[in-house]
């Protein structure tokens, strides 16, 4: 068995380019195991979950290596980037929820002091800052609003567990800071 780093990979692009059965054998060969390695373990898939994304992440190499640059190493990075994608692509699709909006009430809990009113300024100011964050932050803060733990959130975020929380944390300072300017406290 060959390892990634015995092959030319230079040649063995060239050589899918051209639709080699053997040069994609040879290559699927090498980097399979890393890569499903990496979806099981890092992605938290399961054995069958983790090979219905490499047959996704082979199909799109092949595909899409002529568009590549011919580097040496654009294939095995394009591999990594497709099977992340993939691997969060079913988390979502697995764990889809129909209230997958986040809760409003429950957000301004979070962010704000309790109050015995309501204050519909900063209901607004909360909505209107939740809307300009990126869909990444947006995300966590939902994922976190559901129950998710940090482990939970990392197939559905693309990160690793460790950056859950920096990413948690800076999602609601955002927010935090957002409403406060929009406050003008």
């Amino acid at each position: 068995m060959a390892t990634m780093y015995e092959l030319d990979e230079t040649e063995i692009h060239e050589r899918i380019i051209a639709q080699d059965p053997g040069a994609i054998a040879a290559w699927q060969e090498a980097i399979m195991p890393r890569v499903m390695r990496n979806l099981r373990y890092q992605r938290g898939l399961s054995e069958e979950d983790a090979e219905e994304v490499w047959n996704d992440v082979l199909l799109a190499v092949v595909n899409e290596a002529p568009k590549l640059v011919v580097d040496g190493s654009s294939l095995r990075k394009f591999a990594f980037v497709v099977a992340r994608n993939k691997a969060a692509d079913k988390w979502r699709r697995d764990h889809h929820r129909d209230d997958a909006s986040l809760d409003v009430d429950s957000a301004y809990e979070s962010l704000t002091k309790p109050q015995s009113k309501p204050d519909e300024r900063r209901i607004k100011a909360l909505l209107d800052c939740l809307e300009g964050l990126k869909p990444k932050y947006r995300l966590i803060l939902d994922l976190q609003q559901h129950g998710y733990s940090a482990s939970e959130m990392v197939p559905a975020l693309g990160i690793k567990v460790s950056s859950v929380s920096q990413t948690l944390k800076r999602a609601k300072d955002m927010m935090a800071e957002c409403v406060t300017g929009r406050l003008g406290a």
